[in-house]
């Protein structure tokens, strides 16, 4: 009971290494663990089974005792077996659960029954002769009387009797069974049997000695308690010491109820005026204010007035002539606060007080605390409590008071009073003076925090908004910049291409016809000027080729595209006719400058030219990506070829691929061409994009 379980153990064993040596007698492992040194040894151990339960047993061997715990089922009690396992006190292993810290224990690996005998019975001990070095751990039989019981506030599955025996007392742990009922066996002299500790481990480390009771049929009534009605009266007793008002016992009292609060209290007047605080016991509904009442339990004090405690109650006739109840006085004169510290009048315990003051609170259901010129009373309301007692009403209590202090015990020997309440007896006992105001500080504080809830909400949208109205703001100047500089950008590029058109196109359009007619004139000449006359009317055709190129440049708005290969495909359109022509550049618009972008679309207009021109070819494939920082362009056909060593040059009035060479050689790039006559021709160009960043960073702003 409450020792450590065997797992618990088994966690400790694995978690600390066994120390060499190992022990070989009971006596030998009750010594060791006794000293409590910290280290774990060996044990294998040769005894009898005094006392067996589900996960632990006791081995004895020449009157030495060790509890023994077993993950698995114990052996019988009575048989002789070896066990074997470890034993040791932890030393603090973070692996060790907390309250196995400093704990000795023996844990028990392998068990081997080597003989059955009949299980002792247990050994009978007279309650006072009971000998805690000598007992520990003895599977012991005593009888007392229970002087009290009730559940283990550490352990519901538990009870707890203490049995009495004059001046001796022994706690007896018992495992709770359905219908068992500790309180009902107060007054009952009973019989325990069940295993002696001497000390207790785990949380309760300074309780002691104790009776760990097998089972609930382990405590057997002798004698049932008597009529607690007919103990002798609770005679005054007065200047008699606290510990001889505990010796009297069990005592009757008969009064008049003065006041019943909380789950178990009464407040008994008796007919001498005495006044009696009865702690009810088993679930007994408090009497009401008013009745007769005999209430007998176990006489107490707490240095003020007697005290009943495990108090049972019962309803009398009241007698011709009860005591008069005195008359009520100004709560001030029971209880008074000066300067911060409150003092109170033990005489006017249980007499009848009015006060007034304003409500500020309600800590649970029932009860309500008043502010009373800065004491702060507890009153329990009666059962039909008046409506309106809502915090900041203005009330009128009537009620008795009643001072709260501690009952006499060794261990605490000047009980002090700890506060007070005022119980509120009858409905008209609590009046509303005044009804609270609906503007209570509460109220107030909720209706501040909405507001402040609102102004924050109306805050943080107002700058939402204001930061959304910047954003767009900002996107629509930016946008509106980028299409003022296209549009004159646009208006720049038609003027020029109007210019050359009527000056430089036409200027050329008319010296082609010159020389064409010159070429008809010398057909019947010397072949050399005819030869001459090709070359220049080449020549002429290639310049007005590439001029109205530039003014398709000028004009069109290829470069304003962002998608580049829309842009390439546009600009080879004029040049690629019904041709199949595939474009795909994997590059975005933001990455190069005009410049490079411009240069580009040039170079794959003339190599689609030439491919189709030249070449004859009927597909042509432009792609395009990054590669280093340099855009990298692919144009492959399937035409006829040629040799790129003997092909023509502008020497002959071809000057397409001499014009492609010389804009990648300005912009600091490469190209070459692969080809062979009957086997297509491609060619690969590489542009630095130096100017992307720069121009993206233009775009942003």
């Amino acid at each position: 009971m409450h020792r450590l379980s065997p797992l618990l153990l088994l966690l400790a064993g694995a978690a600390i290494a066994a120390e060499p040596g190992a022990i070989g007698s009971a006596g030998e492992l009750a010594a060791f663990l006794r000293d409590g040194e910290p280290g774990v040894r060996a044990f294998s151990v040769t005894g009898r089974v005094s006392f067996a339960e589900a996960d632990a047993f006791v081995l004895s061997d020449g009157g030495a005792r060790v509890y023994v715990g077993l993950n698995g089922p114990s052996p019988p009690r009575g048989a002789l077996v070896r066990a074997e396992g470890s034993a040791g006190v932890p030393r603090g292993d973070p692996a060790v659960p907390f309250l196995m810290r400093g704990e000795p224990y023996a844990d028990a690996r392998a068990v081997e029954v080597l003989a059955r005998d009949e299980p002792p019975p247990p050994e009978r001990v007279a309650l006072a002769a009971i000998d805690p070095d000598r007992d520990d751990l003895a599977f012991l039989a005593t009888a007392g009387e229970v002087s009290d019981a009730g559940p283990d506030e550490m352990d519901e599955r538990y009870s707890v009797l203490v049995l009495a025996d004059g001046e001796r007392t022994l706690p007896v742990f018992v495992p709770a069974r359905q219908g068992f009922d500790a309180g009902a066996l107060v007054g009952a002299r009973v019989e325990a049997e069940g295993l002696f500790w001497k000390s207790l481990s785990g949380a309760r480390k300074f309780a002691g000695p104790v009776l760990a009771a097998t089972s609930a049929d382990g405590v057997r009534v002798v004698a049932p308690p008597p009529d607690p009605f007919a103990a002798p009266e609770a005679e005054p007793l007065r200047y008699a010491s606290p510990s001889a008002v505990r010796r009297a016992g069990r005592r009757t009292a008969r009064g008049t109820v003065v006041a019943s609060w909380g789950r178990n209290k009464t407040l008994v007047r008796t007919a001498d005026g005495r006044m009696i605080l009865a702690e009810l016991s088993g679930g007994a509904a408090p009497p009401p204010s008013g009745a007769w009442v005999a209430v007998s339990g176990l006489l107490q004090t707490d240095a003020f007035q007697m005290r009943l405690a495990r108090a049972s109650v019962r309803e009398e006739p009241p007698p011709a002539e009860p005591p008069a109840e005195p008359a009520p006085v100004p709560l001030s004169e029971a209880v008074r606060k000066t300067d911060g510290r409150v003092s109170y009048n033990p005489l006017l315990d249980g007499c009848p007080v009015f006060f007034e003051g304003r409500v500020v609170g309600s800590p649970e259901p029932g009860t309500l605390l008043v502010d009373a010129d800065g004491l702060v009373v507890a009153v329990d309301l009666p059962a039909s409590a008046p409506a309106g007692l809502a915090d900041g009403a203005f009330l009128r209590v009537s009620g008795v008071c009643v001072l709260e202090s501690p009952a006499w015990s060794p261990g605490n020997v000047f009980p002090r009073v700890e506060g007070f309440r005022v119980v509120a007896r009858r409905p008209e006992d609590v009046r509303v003076l005044r009804r609270a105001p609906w503007w209570t500080p509460r109220r107030f504080a909720a209706v501040a925090l909405s507001l402040l809830a609102v102004l924050a909400a109306v805050l943080v949208w107002n700058r939402a908004l204001d930061r959304l109205a910047v954003r767009r703001g900002r996107e629509l100047l930016r946008a509106q910049l980028g299409r003022e500089r296209a549009t004159l950008r646009l208006g720049e590029r038609t003027r020029l291409a109007v210019e050359l058109h009527d000056s430089l196109s036409q200027c050329l359009g008319g010296l082609a016809f010159q020389l064409a007619a010159a070429k008809s004139l010398a057909s019947g000449g010397a072949p050399a000027a005819g030869r001459c006359l090709d070359a220049a009317e080449r020549m002429l055709q290639s310049s007005r080729t590439e001029l109205q190129r530039c003014l398709f440049d000028l004009r069109g708005d290829a470069l304003d595209e962002p998608d580049f290969s829309k842009a390439v495909a546009r600009a080879a359109a004029p040049v690629s006719g019904e041709s199949h022509v595939e474009v795909r550049i994997d590059v975005r618009r933001d990455r190069m400058d005009d410049t490079v972008a411009h240069a580009a679309i040039c170079i794959v207009r003339e190599l689609v030219s030439n491919a189709l021109r030249h070449g004859g070819a009927t597909r042509v494939a432009v792609t395009g990506g990054e590669r280093g920082g340099a855009l990298a362009l692919e144009v492959r056909d399937d035409g006829r070829g040629f040799d790129p060593a003997a092909r023509p040059g502008p020497a002959e009035g071809h000057y397409g691929l001499e014009g492609v060479r010389e804009r990648v050689r300005r912009l600091g790039g490469s190209f070459r061409i692969e080809s062979e006559p009957g086997a297509g021709s491609a060619a690969f160009a590489e542009l630095p994009l130096a100017g992307a960043a720069k121009e993206t960073g233009e775009r942003k702003t």
